[in-house]
Protein backbone atom coordinates (compact mmCIF):
# COMPACT_ATOMS: atom_id res chain seq x y z
CA UNK A 1 0.00 0.00 0.00
CA UNK A 2 1.24 3.48 -1.04
CA UNK A 3 -1.49 5.87 -0.83
CA UNK A 4 -0.90 9.28 0.46
CA UNK A 5 -3.43 11.07 2.49
CA UNK A 6 -4.22 15.07 3.31
CA UNK A 7 -4.78 13.96 6.75
CA UNK A 8 -4.65 10.84 8.82
CA UNK A 9 -5.92 10.47 12.08
CA UNK A 10 -5.02 7.64 14.78
CA UNK A 11 -7.23 6.41 16.87
CA UNK A 12 -11.16 6.20 16.24
CA UNK A 13 -12.45 7.25 19.85
CA UNK A 14 -14.45 10.42 20.42
CA UNK A 15 -12.02 12.68 19.66
CA UNK A 16 -10.43 10.86 16.38
CA UNK A 17 -14.10 10.43 14.94
CA UNK A 18 -15.17 13.76 15.84
CA UNK A 19 -11.31 15.14 13.85
CA UNK A 20 -11.63 12.76 11.05
CA UNK A 21 -15.53 14.68 10.54
CA UNK A 22 -14.02 17.64 10.65
CA UNK A 23 -11.28 17.08 8.41
CA UNK A 24 -12.98 15.76 6.40
CA UNK A 25 -15.61 18.05 5.83
CA UNK A 26 -13.27 20.65 5.48
CA UNK A 27 -12.34 19.02 2.23
CA UNK A 28 -9.59 17.13 3.05
CA UNK A 29 -9.03 12.97 1.85
CA UNK A 30 -8.95 11.75 5.57
CA UNK A 31 -7.96 8.01 6.94
CA UNK A 32 -8.53 6.70 9.98
CA UNK A 33 -6.36 4.25 11.45
CA UNK A 34 -8.09 2.25 14.62
CA UNK A 35 -6.30 -0.85 16.33
CA UNK A 36 -9.50 -2.49 17.16
CA UNK A 37 -11.81 -4.42 14.87
CA UNK A 38 -14.90 -1.67 15.66
CA UNK A 39 -14.65 1.95 16.25
CA UNK A 40 -15.39 3.70 19.82
CA UNK A 41 -15.31 0.85 22.14
CA UNK A 42 -14.80 3.10 25.11
CA UNK A 43 -17.94 5.28 24.31
CA UNK A 44 -19.92 2.41 24.44
CA UNK A 45 -18.88 2.14 28.21
CA UNK A 46 -19.09 5.48 28.82
CA UNK A 47 -21.78 6.51 31.32
CA UNK A 48 -22.68 3.04 32.03
CA UNK A 49 -23.48 2.38 28.68
CA UNK A 50 -25.52 5.69 28.40
CA UNK A 51 -22.76 7.73 27.05
CA UNK A 52 -22.78 10.95 29.20
CA UNK A 53 -21.67 12.93 26.21
CA UNK A 54 -21.24 16.35 27.69
CA UNK A 55 -22.54 18.58 30.21
CA UNK A 56 -24.95 21.76 30.34
CA UNK A 57 -23.20 23.77 32.61
CA UNK A 58 -21.73 27.23 31.40
CA UNK A 59 -18.42 27.69 30.03
CA UNK A 60 -16.76 29.42 32.60
CA UNK A 61 -17.69 26.11 34.59
CA UNK A 62 -15.88 23.78 31.83
CA UNK A 63 -12.92 25.91 32.37
CA UNK A 64 -12.64 25.67 36.06
CA UNK A 65 -13.52 22.04 36.02
CA UNK A 66 -9.96 21.14 34.03
CA UNK A 67 -7.96 23.09 36.97
CA UNK A 68 -4.66 24.65 35.57
CA UNK A 69 -5.28 23.18 32.07
CA UNK A 70 -8.78 25.06 32.03
CA UNK A 71 -7.16 28.11 29.75
CA UNK A 72 -5.95 25.83 27.76
CA UNK A 73 -8.78 24.49 26.51
CA UNK A 74 -10.52 27.77 25.93
CA UNK A 75 -10.05 28.29 22.34
CA UNK A 76 -11.14 24.67 21.48
CA UNK A 77 -14.40 25.13 23.87
CA UNK A 78 -15.29 28.28 22.32
CA UNK A 79 -15.26 26.73 18.66
CA UNK A 80 -17.08 23.34 19.81
CA UNK A 81 -18.84 23.96 22.87
CA UNK A 82 -20.94 21.47 24.74
CA UNK A 83 -24.32 23.75 23.26
CA UNK A 84 -22.65 22.82 19.77
CA UNK A 85 -22.21 18.88 21.28
CA UNK A 86 -25.86 19.06 21.52
CA UNK A 87 -26.84 20.77 18.31
CA UNK A 88 -24.43 18.57 16.95
CA UNK A 89 -25.98 15.14 17.64
CA UNK A 90 -29.33 16.93 17.32
CA UNK A 91 -29.16 17.65 13.92
CA UNK A 92 -28.24 14.24 13.40
CA UNK A 93 -31.28 12.87 14.68
CA UNK A 94 -30.57 12.23 18.10
CA UNK A 95 -32.47 13.88 21.05
CA UNK A 96 -30.98 14.45 24.70
CA UNK A 97 -32.18 14.77 27.89
CA UNK A 98 -30.39 17.10 31.15
CA UNK A 99 -30.21 14.86 34.10
CA UNK A 100 -28.65 15.44 37.30
CA UNK A 101 -25.74 18.29 37.83
CA UNK A 102 -26.01 19.12 34.35
CA UNK A 103 -25.07 15.46 32.63
CA UNK A 104 -26.42 15.11 29.07
CA UNK A 105 -27.35 11.69 28.25
CA UNK A 106 -29.14 10.45 24.50
CA UNK A 107 -32.82 9.66 25.30
CA UNK A 108 -32.42 6.12 24.17
CA UNK A 109 -30.38 5.70 27.25
CA UNK A 110 -27.85 3.92 24.69
CA UNK A 111 -23.71 4.85 24.37
CA UNK A 112 -24.69 2.87 20.69
CA UNK A 113 -26.66 5.68 19.49
CA UNK A 114 -23.93 8.17 19.92
CA UNK A 115 -21.35 6.02 18.23
CA UNK A 116 -24.25 5.65 15.40
CA UNK A 117 -24.14 9.15 14.44
CA UNK A 118 -20.78 9.31 14.06
CA UNK A 119 -20.69 6.21 12.33
CA UNK A 120 -23.01 7.43 9.73
CA UNK A 121 -21.06 11.04 9.96
CA UNK A 122 -17.92 9.58 8.84
CA UNK A 123 -19.40 7.71 5.59
CA UNK A 124 -21.37 10.75 4.87
CA UNK A 125 -18.03 12.36 4.70
CA UNK A 126 -15.87 9.61 2.83
CA UNK A 127 -13.16 9.03 5.70
CA UNK A 128 -11.68 5.93 4.85
CA UNK A 129 -11.60 3.10 7.63
CA UNK A 130 -8.51 0.88 8.42
CA UNK A 131 -9.61 -1.08 11.25
CA UNK A 132 -6.98 -3.86 13.37
CA UNK A 133 -4.16 -1.19 12.14
CA UNK A 134 -1.70 -1.21 14.89
CA UNK A 135 0.42 1.78 14.13
CA UNK A 136 4.06 1.14 15.42
CA UNK A 137 5.71 4.46 14.37
CA UNK A 138 6.10 7.65 12.66
CA UNK A 139 8.47 9.13 10.71
CA UNK A 140 8.61 12.85 9.24
CA UNK A 141 10.64 12.71 5.52
CA UNK A 142 11.03 16.36 3.48
CA UNK A 143 6.96 16.27 2.56
CA UNK A 144 4.91 13.74 4.78
CA UNK A 145 4.60 11.86 7.40
CA UNK A 146 5.29 7.94 7.56
CA UNK A 147 3.04 5.70 8.72
CA UNK A 148 4.51 1.73 9.80
CA UNK A 149 2.78 -1.05 10.57
CA UNK A 150 4.69 -4.50 11.30
CA UNK A 151 7.80 -2.79 9.90
CA UNK A 152 6.36 -1.64 6.60
CA UNK A 153 5.83 1.77 5.83
CA UNK A 154 2.20 1.29 4.75
CA UNK A 155 0.72 4.80 3.85
CA UNK A 156 1.56 8.77 4.24
CA UNK A 157 0.18 11.68 5.21
CA UNK A 158 0.57 15.40 4.90
CA UNK A 159 -0.61 15.98 8.46
CA UNK A 160 -1.59 13.84 11.64
CA UNK A 161 -3.57 14.04 14.53
CA UNK A 162 -2.64 11.23 17.32
CA UNK A 163 -6.05 10.26 19.16
CA UNK A 164 -5.67 7.35 20.34
CA UNK A 165 -6.38 7.75 24.25
CA UNK A 166 -4.96 7.43 27.48
CA UNK A 167 -3.63 4.37 29.24
CA UNK A 168 -6.73 3.46 31.35
CA UNK A 169 -9.00 1.02 30.28
CA UNK A 170 -7.08 -0.76 28.04
CA UNK A 171 -9.57 -3.31 26.93
CA UNK A 172 -10.85 -0.83 24.64
CA UNK A 173 -7.13 -0.21 22.78
CA UNK A 174 -6.18 2.77 25.27
CA UNK A 175 -2.68 1.14 26.14
CA UNK A 176 -0.01 3.80 25.15
CA UNK A 177 1.33 3.34 21.65
CA UNK A 178 0.72 7.16 20.80
CA UNK A 179 2.47 8.24 24.02
CA UNK A 180 5.01 6.54 22.97
CA UNK A 181 4.73 7.66 19.16
CA UNK A 182 5.07 11.48 20.54
CA UNK A 183 7.96 10.57 22.58
CA UNK A 184 9.67 9.17 19.27
CA UNK A 185 8.99 12.69 17.59
CA UNK A 186 10.47 14.52 20.88
CA UNK A 187 7.93 15.04 22.74
CA UNK A 188 7.90 15.14 26.53
CA UNK A 189 5.62 12.58 28.66
CA UNK A 190 3.96 13.58 31.77
CA UNK A 191 3.90 10.23 33.42
CA UNK A 192 0.28 8.92 33.25
CA UNK A 193 -1.83 8.28 36.37
CA UNK A 194 -5.08 7.06 36.61
CA UNK A 195 -8.18 9.29 37.26
CA UNK A 196 -11.78 8.86 38.57
CA UNK A 197 -10.30 5.37 40.12
CA UNK A 198 -11.81 3.49 42.70
CA UNK A 199 -10.31 4.13 46.57
CA UNK A 200 -9.43 0.71 48.23
CA UNK A 201 -9.93 1.55 52.27
CA UNK A 202 -8.35 -0.66 55.05
CA UNK A 203 -11.52 -1.35 57.27
CA UNK A 204 -12.42 -4.39 56.39
CA UNK A 205 -16.64 -3.91 57.71
CA UNK A 206 -16.56 -1.53 54.47
CA UNK A 207 -17.52 -5.31 53.06
CA UNK A 208 -21.31 -5.42 55.00
CA UNK A 209 -22.45 -2.20 52.97
CA UNK A 210 -21.02 -3.06 49.55
CA UNK A 211 -23.77 -2.24 47.22
CA UNK A 212 -25.20 0.89 49.15
CA UNK A 213 -25.22 3.90 47.59
CA UNK A 214 -25.11 7.41 49.85
CA UNK A 215 -27.06 10.09 47.80
CA UNK A 216 -25.58 13.73 49.62
CA UNK A 217 -22.41 13.55 51.41
CA UNK A 218 -19.61 14.70 51.99
CA UNK A 219 -15.99 13.31 52.17
CA UNK A 220 -12.95 15.03 53.58
CA UNK A 221 -9.14 13.41 52.76
CA UNK A 222 -6.34 14.70 55.02
CA UNK A 223 -2.75 13.75 54.24
CA UNK A 224 -0.28 15.20 56.69
CA UNK A 225 -0.82 19.28 56.44
CA UNK A 226 -2.73 18.55 53.50
CA UNK A 227 -6.80 18.59 53.53
CA UNK A 228 -8.62 17.67 50.53
CA UNK A 229 -12.38 18.33 50.96
CA UNK A 230 -15.51 17.49 48.22
CA UNK A 231 -18.64 19.41 47.92
CA UNK A 232 -22.02 17.57 48.73
CA UNK A 233 -22.57 14.38 46.45
CA UNK A 234 -23.23 10.43 46.24
CA UNK A 235 -20.90 7.80 46.63
CA UNK A 236 -21.32 4.27 46.54
CA UNK A 237 -20.05 1.52 48.86
CA UNK A 238 -17.93 -1.47 47.49
CA UNK A 239 -16.41 -4.44 48.51
CA UNK A 240 -12.88 -2.97 49.00
CA UNK A 241 -13.53 0.93 49.43
CA UNK A 242 -15.84 3.48 47.98
CA UNK A 243 -16.34 4.55 44.15
CA UNK A 244 -19.31 7.17 43.03
CA UNK A 245 -18.93 10.94 41.50
CA UNK A 246 -17.62 12.02 45.16
CA UNK A 247 -15.08 9.81 45.57
CA UNK A 248 -13.99 9.52 41.70
CA UNK A 249 -13.73 12.92 41.69
CA UNK A 250 -11.29 13.47 43.91
CA UNK A 251 -9.44 9.94 43.42
CA UNK A 252 -6.23 11.32 41.42
CA UNK A 253 -5.88 14.17 44.27
CA UNK A 254 -5.84 11.31 46.66
CA UNK A 255 -3.37 9.03 44.90
CA UNK A 256 -1.01 11.82 44.49
CA UNK A 257 -0.81 11.94 48.31
CA UNK A 258 -0.46 8.36 48.26
CA UNK A 259 2.33 8.49 45.89
CA UNK A 260 4.37 10.58 48.14
CA UNK A 261 3.95 7.86 50.64
CA UNK A 262 1.63 9.74 52.81
CA UNK A 263 -1.06 7.88 54.96
CA UNK A 264 -4.32 9.67 53.49
CA UNK A 265 -7.54 9.41 55.88
CA UNK A 266 -10.99 10.11 54.75
CA UNK A 267 -13.49 11.45 57.29
CA UNK A 268 -17.02 10.47 56.03
CA UNK A 269 -20.11 13.17 57.04
CA UNK A 270 -23.41 11.16 56.17
CA UNK A 271 -25.56 13.99 57.01
CA UNK A 272 -23.61 17.11 56.21
CA UNK A 273 -26.42 19.31 55.94
CA UNK A 274 -27.44 18.99 59.75
CA UNK A 275 -25.58 19.62 62.41
CA UNK A 276 -24.01 17.61 65.82
CA UNK A 277 -26.24 19.32 67.78
CA UNK A 278 -29.16 19.61 65.30
CA UNK A 279 -28.82 15.73 65.44
CA UNK A 280 -29.19 15.91 69.24
CA UNK A 281 -31.91 17.66 69.24
CA UNK A 282 -33.90 15.64 66.35
CA UNK A 283 -33.06 12.47 68.05
CA UNK A 284 -33.92 13.22 71.79
CA UNK A 285 -37.50 14.48 70.03
CA UNK A 286 -37.97 11.20 68.14
CA UNK A 287 -36.57 8.93 71.27
CA UNK A 288 -38.81 10.19 72.92
CA UNK A 289 -42.19 10.44 70.88
CA UNK A 290 -41.49 7.00 69.67
CA UNK A 291 -40.30 5.70 72.75
CA UNK A 292 -41.75 2.39 72.83
CA UNK A 293 -40.26 1.80 69.04
CA UNK A 294 -36.90 0.07 68.11
CA UNK A 295 -34.35 2.18 67.76
CA UNK A 296 -33.11 0.26 64.71
CA UNK A 297 -36.78 1.00 63.11
CA UNK A 298 -36.34 4.56 63.72
CA UNK A 299 -33.00 5.34 62.17
CA UNK A 300 -34.00 3.22 59.16
CA UNK A 301 -36.11 6.11 58.15
CA UNK A 302 -32.80 7.22 57.58
CA UNK A 303 -30.15 5.25 56.44
CA UNK A 304 -30.88 1.61 54.94
CA UNK A 305 -30.93 -0.99 57.43
CA UNK A 306 -28.06 -2.84 56.72
CA UNK A 307 -25.94 0.31 57.06
CA UNK A 308 -27.76 1.18 60.16
CA UNK A 309 -26.87 -2.85 61.93
CA UNK A 310 -23.19 -2.33 60.60
CA UNK A 311 -22.33 1.46 62.22
CA UNK A 312 -24.19 -0.07 65.28
CA UNK A 313 -21.30 -2.58 65.97
CA UNK A 314 -18.53 -0.17 64.97
CA UNK A 315 -19.73 2.56 66.75
CA UNK A 316 -21.37 0.32 69.52
CA UNK A 317 -24.83 1.44 70.01
CA UNK A 318 -27.51 -0.94 70.76
CA UNK A 319 -30.38 -0.80 67.83
CA UNK A 320 -32.08 -3.46 69.17
CA UNK A 321 -33.31 -2.00 72.42
CA UNK A 322 -36.55 0.24 72.78
CA UNK A 323 -35.68 3.67 71.80
CA UNK A 324 -36.60 5.30 75.91
CA UNK A 325 -33.77 2.83 76.75
CA UNK A 326 -30.78 4.60 74.49
CA UNK A 327 -29.08 6.98 77.29
CA UNK A 328 -27.01 9.98 76.30
CA UNK A 329 -23.94 7.98 75.38
CA UNK A 330 -24.95 5.67 72.54
CA UNK A 331 -26.98 8.83 71.24
CA UNK A 332 -24.05 11.01 70.94
CA UNK A 333 -22.06 7.31 69.39
CA UNK A 334 -25.10 7.62 66.76
CA UNK A 335 -24.17 11.17 66.09
CA UNK A 336 -20.97 10.37 65.75
CA UNK A 337 -21.99 7.58 63.47
CA UNK A 338 -23.53 10.39 60.73
CA UNK A 339 -21.25 12.79 60.79
CA UNK A 340 -17.84 11.49 61.46
CA UNK A 341 -16.72 8.17 60.23
CA UNK A 342 -13.16 7.72 59.64
CA UNK A 343 -11.26 5.48 57.74
CA UNK A 344 -7.39 4.98 56.52
CA UNK A 345 -7.07 5.35 51.99
CA UNK A 346 -4.59 1.85 51.08
CA UNK A 347 -4.94 2.75 47.80
CA UNK A 348 -6.72 2.86 44.22
CA UNK A 349 -7.70 0.00 42.14
CA UNK A 350 -5.06 -0.75 39.35
CA UNK A 351 -4.28 2.12 36.74
CA UNK A 352 -6.21 0.23 34.01
CA UNK A 353 -9.26 0.33 36.21
CA UNK A 354 -9.34 4.16 36.11
CA UNK A 355 -12.21 6.01 33.76
CA UNK A 356 -9.63 9.03 32.95
CA UNK A 357 -5.87 9.31 32.18
CA UNK A 358 -4.26 12.43 34.10
CA UNK A 359 -0.92 13.25 32.27
CA UNK A 360 0.22 12.39 28.87
CA UNK A 361 1.44 15.15 26.35
CA UNK A 362 1.96 18.11 28.14
CA UNK A 363 -0.30 21.17 27.39
CA UNK A 364 2.69 23.90 26.66
CA UNK A 365 4.10 21.36 23.59
CA UNK A 366 0.20 22.02 21.86
CA UNK A 367 -0.59 25.65 20.18
CA UNK A 368 -4.32 25.80 22.31
CA UNK A 369 -5.58 27.40 18.55
CA UNK A 370 -5.29 24.59 16.75
CA UNK A 371 -3.50 21.63 18.68
CA UNK A 372 -1.05 21.56 16.47
CA UNK A 373 2.43 20.50 18.12
CA UNK A 374 5.11 23.28 19.02
CA UNK A 375 7.74 20.98 18.26
CA UNK A 376 6.82 18.96 14.96
CA UNK A 377 4.82 21.37 12.34
CA UNK A 378 1.57 18.97 10.70
CA UNK A 379 1.10 16.56 14.02
CA UNK A 380 -1.62 17.46 16.35
CA UNK A 381 -3.60 15.76 19.16
CA UNK A 382 -6.84 15.63 20.27
CA UNK A 383 -8.65 13.83 23.15
CA UNK A 384 -7.49 11.90 26.27
CA UNK A 385 -3.69 12.07 25.08
CA UNK A 386 -3.41 15.46 26.09
CA UNK A 387 -2.54 16.06 29.82
CA UNK A 388 -5.62 17.66 30.20
CA UNK A 389 -8.27 15.84 32.65
CA UNK A 390 -11.80 16.70 34.79
CA UNK A 391 -14.04 15.40 36.88
CA UNK A 392 -16.88 12.72 35.50
CA UNK A 393 -20.14 14.53 34.48
CA UNK A 394 -19.26 14.59 30.65
CA UNK A 395 -16.66 17.35 30.72
CA UNK A 396 -13.75 14.69 29.92
CA UNK A 397 -16.17 13.66 26.09
CA UNK A 398 -16.71 17.04 25.86
CA UNK A 399 -12.73 18.20 25.91
CA UNK A 400 -12.64 14.66 23.19
CA UNK A 401 -15.10 16.28 20.96
CA UNK A 402 -13.71 19.85 21.07
CA UNK A 403 -9.87 19.22 20.66
CA UNK A 404 -10.68 16.70 18.02
CA UNK A 405 -13.06 19.07 16.28
CA UNK A 406 -9.93 22.00 16.63
CA UNK A 407 -7.65 19.55 15.07
CA UNK A 408 -9.18 18.30 12.26
CA UNK A 409 -10.44 21.85 11.43
CA UNK A 410 -7.10 22.85 11.89
CA UNK A 411 -5.18 20.07 9.92
CA UNK A 412 -7.29 20.52 6.95
CA UNK A 413 -6.33 23.74 6.19
CA UNK A 414 -2.58 24.04 3.93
Amino acid sequence: MDKVYDVAVIGAGPAGCMAAIQASKSGAKVVLLEKNKELGKKILLSGGGRCNFTNNTSPEEFIERFGKAGNFLRPALSVFSNQDVISFFKDKGLKSRIEKDGRVFPVSNRAGSVLDVLRRCLRQETVEIFYNFRVQRIIRDENYFCIYIKGQNILKAKKVILATGGVTYRATGSSGEGLDIAKSLRHQIVEPTAGLIPLILKENWIKKVQGIALDRVKLIFRAKNKKIASGIGGIIFTHFGISGPLALDLSGLVAAELKKQQQVSLFLDIFPDISEQEWDKKLIGLFKDRGSSRVKNILSSFLPLRMVDTLSMVFGFDTACRASQLDRLQRLAIIRAFKKIVFTVKGTLPLDEGMVTQGGIPTREINPKTMESRIIPGFYFAGEIIDCSASSGGYNIQQAFSTGFLAGRSASYG
